[in-house]
């Protein structure tokens, strides 16, 4: 990894050599065993990638580094239509001045529009209850979708509340 550093670069902060050696054998290795060319201490590694960090340390600090980044991996909603359009248009801001509850949302939503549409809708929502099981698409996320339904408040789960209208679609679509 060090030898894709510049030479302008090194000239400036010759301990890159020592930080990205350390990064790489730790890589490989999970450990460091390089040496701080000033204080001659073992730089260290540490590595969390829950948390979204990745620092380097010495005795001196002479070979310090952090990088850290956001872990999750955020949903885009470009990969989910069917989905953004039925939640931002059932579920917007005020869609309890439209809807006396939630079924009342996705019973207007089943019986307008195409079929082709709602079925797709459904292996988006399927799709995304296992990314919330797997903890990868929390309520935040609803917000992304245009959606203000909040399953939290409603005493659910976000996986059981995209089950249960996937259930509910899918009910609808099988008596049609």
């Amino acid at each position: 990894m060090a030898e894709k550093i510049s030479k302008a670069m090194l000239e400036k902060h010759p301990q890159l050599e020592q930080i990205f050696a350390a990064i790489e054998e730790y890589r490989v290795s999970g450990n460091s065993t390089i040496l701080c060319p000033k204080c001659n201490g073992n730089v260290q590694v540490i590595a969390d990638r829950d948390v979204g960090i990745l620092e380097t340390i010495c005795g001196c600090d002479y070979c310090k580094y952090r990088m850290s980044w956001n872990p999750r991996v955020m949903i885009n909603t470009n990969d989910f239509p069917y989905v953004r359009s039925f939640l931002s248009a059932y579920f917007h801001q005020d869609w309890l001045d439209e809807y006396t509850s939630l079924d009342e949302a996705i019973e207007e939503y089943c019986s307008c529009g195409n079929i082709e549409d709602r079925k797709l809708a459904l292996c988006e929502l399927k799709s995304l209850t296992r990314l919330a099981e797997a903890g990868e698409f929390n309520e935040a996320d609803l917000l992304s979708f245009s959606c203000y339904f909040q399953p939290s408040v409603n005493n659910i789960t976000l996986s059981d509340w995209l089950e249960y209208v996937s259930t509910f679609i899918a009910n609808k679509l099988n008596t049609r």
